[in-house]
């Protein structure tokens, strides 16, 4: 059987191919439509796939290994399938079972409706739990701005840039703006840019990246300002962001708003 149509998840496509080239994504794309022409389960031909794709046999092979690595695709008995594809094709078939079943039955010839999206579908490209099929809820929390806004600020920044947002960094992020929301999220990644040692001014030349804003003791400090750079002797260390008030906040940027640029020597 062939599908001659499938339901297809932007957003979900998106978020779960972030990190990969334009060109693995694309690949990804025309294969999954070769995976529903072929009632979910492929045959591993690189020769037939390579040329759908306009490409080499050797180009193929190392996209479908990044596929694979990256849990997009599987390779079993040499078959290529996917995960939402078998359930979608599972499901097709199901249906058409029910509909012939009905047919053959006179007392029973009300047809059925097709089966429509519905929140027990699996996620396509992050997928933890691949035998249970369970949608997990949308995220109440931004994590994925959250995502994005450290990546900003590691290239401007020259830090290391996150590729992929994992389940695990999903879990870590989503825990951290439990603490505070994007406030708390976004004052963490102003004390990174603040602090030398995090930019990378230490013996060791390490930086910040994503995995050490999202550990709840590096989160603490960085709010609390044990990262900000070391005051001249006599001066007070500078209060962390989290222990000022509203209006000390407020007073101090209009000054900086009001005090004179100073020429350049």
């Amino acid at each position: 059987m062939s599908l001659p149509y499938y339901k297809r998840f932007p957003r979900d496509f998106l978020e779960g191919t972030i990190g990969l080239s334009f060109e693995v994504k694309g690949a990804y794309a025309i294969v999954l439509d070769l995976i529903y022409m072929r009632d979910g389960r492929l045959p591993d031909d690189a020769r037939y796939i390579s040329g759908q794709l306009g490409c080499s046999v050797r180009k193929w092979s190392a996209i479908l290994a990044e596929l694979v690595e990256a849990g997009k695709l599987q390779v079993v008995g040499g078959i290529i399938s996917n995960f939402r594809a078998d359930y979608l094709t599972e499901e097709s078939r199901k249906y058409q079972d029910k509909q012939a079943e009905i047919a053959g039955n006179p007392r029973r010839n009300k047809p059925l409706r097709q089966p429509q999206a519905s929140q027990s579908e699996p996620e396509p490209d992050k997928i933890d739990n691949p035998t249970g099929y369970s949608r997990p809820k949308a995220d109440a929390l931004p994590v994925q701005e959250a995502f994005d806004e450290w990546n900003a600020t590691a290239s401007r920044r020259r830090l290391p840039v996150a590729k992929s947002l994992t389940a695990s960094r999903r879990k870590q992020i989503k825990a951290r703006l439990a603490e505070g929301g994007i406030a708390a999220w976004r004052e963490a990644l102003s004390a990174v840019e603040a602090s030398p040692l995090c930019l990378g001014d230490n013996e060791r030349g390490w930086r910040a990246d994503l995995d050490f804003i999202c550990q709840p003791k590096s989160f603490a400090k960085l709010r609390e300002g044990s990262y900000a750079p070391a005051g001249k002797p006599g001066q007070s260390p500078p209060r962390a962001l989290a222990e000022m008030s509203p209006e000390l906040i407020a007073r101090r940027r209009a000054l900086l708003e009001q005090a004179p640029e100073t020429p350049n020597a």
